[in-house]
């Protein structure tokens, strides 16, 4: 059993679009608290923050309100950097005392992730690495998001278009057009869903309106 404020030390919030200050990238990962550079470099580290931070000019260098000079992917890492300086070592405890059930929470986060598409992947999955390694969190992430993405592709084919409409709008729709060729769909598929970056949740979504069967 934990003390109240024991088990809420034990977690941190990355939010989709959280605040960045106008002072140096390191100020905006202590965000006031006592943290020595050391902790602040490692959870830029655990957080693949690290190599464009260097290349940005280090903890000093300084970033404009909301972060507007970088891209979405580095402020994305700069806010789980911020989350892990708090104690990355007691998340990690908490990881290693849940057990199987920590990894079994984890794959229903990222199946649900696919599912509601407005919960951003990315960040869960470093999150994952972190919490997991490498090897393991790779495992986990692609366990849930084959669940996800099992269980749009059926609620797609249940319920049709206007499902898909719910969380994209017809313009999105239409530039996935190009899937509905049944000689191109499973090659475009496979190739956009493994480059970085591409809407994997819309192709999640639009793959239950083609021809493809589940086991494709």
């Amino acid at each position: 059993s934990y003390e109240l404020k024991a088990l809420r030390a034990k977690f941190g919030v990355v939010f989709q679009n959280d605040i960045l200050f106008k002072k140096s990238i390191g100020e905006n990962i202590r965000i006031g608290r006592m943290l020595d550079m050391t902790r602040l470099e490692q959870a830029a580290k655990d957080a693949q923050a690290a190599h464009f931070i260097e290349e940005t000019g280090g903890m000093t260098a300084s970033l404009e309100a909301r972060g507007v000079n970088l891209s979405g992917g580095q402020k994305q890492r700069l806010l789980i950097a911020r989350a892990l300086a708090g104690d990355p070592e007691r998340f990690r405890d908490w990881v290693d005392a849940s057990g199987i059930w920590g990894r079994l929470a984890y794959v229903c986060i990222m199946a649900l992730q696919v599912l509601v598409v407005m919960i951003p992947g990315e960040p869960l999955e470093l999150a994952g690495g972190y919490a997991f390694g490498a090897w393991w969190g790779t495992i986990l992430a692609l366990t849930g998001f084959v669940i996800g993405s099992a269980a749009v592709f059926t609620l797609v084919r249940r319920f049709g278009v206007k499902l898909v409409e719910v969380f994209f709008d017809q313009d999105k729709i239409r530039q996935m057009e190009f899937l509905k060729n049944p000689k191109k769909t499973r090659v475009i598929a496979f190739i956009l869903m493994t480059i970085p970056g591409t809407p994997k949740a819309l192709i999640s979504y639009f793959a239950g309106l083609t021809k493809l069967r589940l086991s494709e």
